[in-house]
């Protein structure tokens, strides 16, 4: 069990998230690097000390202070429940890092609360990395065109449901059309007017629908 126990902390010490643990007095007893890295505060300087003195310094969008009040961590001592939160940290050199928290109450083999755990993550660059990964989201399930879903995505949308009517009864409707006389549209006025129709078909169905409908393009 030792063993077992030493080798799980080796492995918390090297995850990318900060990882910390308290005692129910909220007594610092495990501190891994990426914590280090993200606060400024190496190991040796924390152990054994309350997170709230004059460490981490927890603060919420407005600046107020979090740690005699509304600390995540001491709220999860005190009802014994898992949370998570947007807060920030006091660095060391003095400036506020914007970071992720969870929260997890600590148990012995009895189920007894015996402190908690508390994962955080520098998030000063998500918002720009969320943009980007959207927006390769966006292109990878988008027409191009249209920018309605397209064919691979509308296969996977459709096969999802075929596989709740299955499991579930679930019953769905599926209408599917062309635009009339479309060929004759791009041979006599030019593709880009064809386009233009197509977008225009594209825009009038998406703001017409439900929010449980979905729209996509065939073909293209």
């Amino acid at each position: 069990m030792e063993a077992g126990i030493k080798e799980m902390m080796r492995l918390l010490d090297e995850v990318g998230e900060g990882v910390y643990f308290t005692d129910k007095q909220r007594r610092i007893t495990f501190w891994n690097k990426a914590a280090a890295r993200i606060s400024g505060y190496a190991k040796k300087e924390v152990l054994g000390r309350k997170c709230f003195e004059n460490i981490l310094i927890h603060v919420d969008g407005r600046g107020r202070s979090l740690c005699q009040g509304f600390c995540p961590l001491a709220r999860t001592l005190k009802d014994n429940k898992a949370r998570q939160t947007g807060i920030f940290l006091h660095h060391k050199h003095g400036h506020r890092v914007p970071v992720q928290v969870r929260v997890y109450p600590l148990r012995n083999e009895k189920r007894v609360l015996i402190g908690a755990a508390e994962l955080f993550t520098d998030s000063s660059e998500k918002p720009d990395l969320w943009a980007r990964m959207h927006k390769l989201e966006k292109l990878a399930m988008s027409d191009r065109l249209t920018g309605v879903a397209n064919r691979h995505f509308t296969e996977q949308y459709l096969q999802a449901r075929l596989e709740e009517f299955k499991r579930f009864h679930w019953s769905f409707g599926i209408i599917f059309f062309d635009i009339d006389d479309f060929k004759t549209l791009n041979d006599q006025h030019s593709h880009r007017v064809g386009d233009k129709a197509l977008k225009t078909v594209a825009k009038t169905l998406q703001g017409n629908i439900r929010s449980i409908d979905q729209v996509g393009r065939w073909g293209g």
